[in-house]
């Protein structure tokens, strides 16, 4: 029981803000839809680019 006492006495208490933010940075789930929303923007960009003009020189 004494060194669970000694134990919870090194732990220091975090803020609501700090939890959130650990929070996101270990959602993996979080973390592939952000990964999914990168793949995404750069294949609009890239689509997007084939209904510009092509310039040969």
């Amino acid at each position: 029981m004494m060194m669970i006492l000694i134990f919870l006495a090194g732990l220091s208490a975090i803020t609501l803000d700090e939890s959130i933010r650990m929070a996101r940075q270990n959602n993996k789930t979080l973390l592939m839809a952000k990964e999914d929303i990168y793949k995404a923007d750069n294949q609009y960009k890239e689509v997007r680019g084939y209904l510009l003009p092509q310039l040969n020189l």
